[in-house]
């Protein structure tokens, strides 16, 4: 296992299953880990990693630095900031359900995207 933790590594392998995944968006990053991995892993060509804090958000430019990985860093809330652009797929990971349903409802780029949606709470309504 790795440093991610299973619940990270789960939403890795999920992603495998999206074909030609030029762009991976990991949107709520904190650091970058997600994005990061699965690039380095070969899963997705290049990432976006999106947080509405921008702490974290340097935090994840470290750790990319450290690994030689350059994912795009954007702030933003959910895909606010880059909506409209192709995305392959993306992950929304450790948020309530129903903060999840309001990013991906309000979200042109996730309409078209492969998604990997692992709420902490909430998960009926996330599946309505």
């Amino acid at each position: 296992m790795s440093s991610l933790g299973s619940r990270l590594e789960a939403a890795l392998s999920l992603l495998k299953q999206c074909k030609n995944n030029n762009l991976f968006a990991d949107i709520g990053s904190d650091h970058a880990f997600l994005a990061i991995e699965a690039v380095k892993r070969g899963i997705a060509k290049n990432a976006i990693a999106a947080d509405i804090n921008e702490l974290p958000l340097l935090k994840g430019k470290e750790n990319a630095q450290s690994m030689g990985i350059e994912p795009e860093f954007i702030l933003s809330d959910g895909f606010d900031a880059f909506d409209g652009r192709d995305i392959s797929s993306a992950a929304i990971c450790g948020m309530g359900g129903e903060l999840i349903a309001k990013i991906v409802l309000r979200s042109k780029s996730a309409k078209n995207a492969f998604l990997v949606l692992q709420p902490m709470s909430a998960q009926e309504d996330l599946r309505k």
